[in-house]
C-alpha cells in the first residue's frame, strides 16, 4: 500500500534473497544492527525527540539526521544512509507516541 505522503512502497512482508547474496546481507546485517542500536540509545532523549517531532520539513528522516551525525569511515554512504532512516523512522515514531502518554 502506498504511503499518501510521499507515495513510497515500505514491504511488510517477508521476502527471500537470492543464495548468492545471502551471506553477504546477512553479514552486513550483523555488523550493522548494533551500529543502529547504538546510534538509537545515544539520540534517545525527551529534548531530541521533542526536536524531531516539530522538525516537520522533511518526509525523509535521515536527511535532517545526516549533517547532524559523523558517518564511520568503514560504512559506505549509502549504508549509512539506510542506517539513519531505519534509526529515524524508529525514533520518529516514538516521537510521535510521546504524546500519547
Amino acid at each position: 500500500m502506498a504511503n499518501k505522503k510521499t507515495d513510497s512502497i515500505t514491504r511488510s512482508y517477508d521476502y527471500r534473497l537470492p543464495k548468492e547474496v545471502l551471506a553477504d546481507c546477512l553479514r552486513t546485517l550483523d555488523f550493522l544492527l548494533p551500529a543502529e542500536n547504538n546510534l538509537i540509545e545515544s539520540l534517545w532523549s525527551e529534548d531530541f525527540l521533542k526536536q524531531l517531532k516539530s522538525n516537520r520539513n522533511t518526509k525523509q528522516v535521515w536527511k535532517w539526521l545526516e549533517p547532524q551525525l559523523e558517518r564511520p569511515e568503514e560504512v559506505p554512504s549509502r549504508v549509512w544512509r539506510g542506517v539513519l532512516e531505519q534509526a529515524g523512522r524508529i525514533l520518529k515514531t516514538q516521537a510521535d507516541k510521546q504524546d500519547l502518554f
